[in-house]
């Protein structure tokens, strides 16, 4: 957990928070959105192969109790061929689908002029939990907000970005792994390392990314751009973070 305003931030780290300097836009290659993809696909493919073999077994003894034995090699290589071919066609979608959305962002993506104003710093796709849905999209840190972008392949009712500016963040939390991603991953503890839990004056917001080090990205870039030790005494003194912020 990360603390904004925390009495013990050195001076130097405050100096250089403080430091606005204009930075390249950032952003990962296919291949870093690819072997995540990849390394699940094969744990998918056996979860849906074994649901629908112990479904088509469960089925077929209701109806026929007495050849369990020849229900058992059905269902074993029906699980596994079926298994096998939902797998490498959502293997091969999934893929296609990240490679598209990099190659071809516009078609996925309104336009944010807003956005493009404030200077990109970096992009990472990612997830914005809303209940318990996961909405598809990316996450684009400028030099004053982070903004969710969700793809229009999300539907109507989830095509609203979302823009927490960085003088109203209060808190970022790394949620630990929850069950289906350590079920997905298995000793590959870098891979969907956890929900990132941000908190600002007007509520609480999660996302996740596809591997540590999209994450850690993002932090490191997050953290060095929120309001210092010193900016926030300023804000208490003068009413105003925005104002702490302009005269740092």
């Amino acid at each position: 957990m990360i603390e904004v305003g925390e009495a013990t931030m050195s001076r130097a780290l405050q100096n250089e928070m403080c430091v606005r300097e204009p930075e390249l836009p950032y952003a990962f290659d296919e291949r870093a959105y690819l072997e995540p993809i990849s390394m699940v696909t094969p744990r998918i493919m056996t979860a849906v192969g074994a649901t629908w073999g112990a479904c088509f077994f469960s089925l077929m003894a209701l109806i026929d109790a007495g050849h369990l034995m020849s229900l058992v090699g059905f269902s074993l290589a029906g699980g596994a061929a079926f298994g096998l071919v939902w797998g490498s066609w959502f293997g091969w979608y999934v893929k296609r689908f990240h490679q598209n959305l990099l190659r071809h962002p516009e078609q996925y993506f309104a336009p944010q002029p807003g956005m493009v104003a404030e200077g990109p710093v970096l992009e990472v796709l990612g997830n914005q939990r809303v209940g318990r849905l996961f909405v598809g999209g990316k996450l684009v840190l400028t030099s004053s907000a982070l903004w969710f972008l969700p793809h229009n392949r999300n539907g109507r009712a989830y095509c609203v970005p979302t823009r927490l500016a960085l003088a109203d963040i209060i808190d970022l939390e790394l949620m630990p792994r929850g069950v289906v991603e350590k079920a997905l991953t298995g000793q590959r503890d870098d891979l969907f390392p956890g929900r990132l839990r941000i908190t600002t004056r007007l509520g609480a917001h999660e996302f996740n990314g596809g591997t540590r080090e999209m994450v850690a990205a993002l932090v490191s870039k997050l953290t060095r751009r929120l309001p210092s030790a010193a900016q926030v005494e300023a804000a208490v003194e003068s009413g105003s973070l925005e104002l702490a912020l302009r005269f740092c």
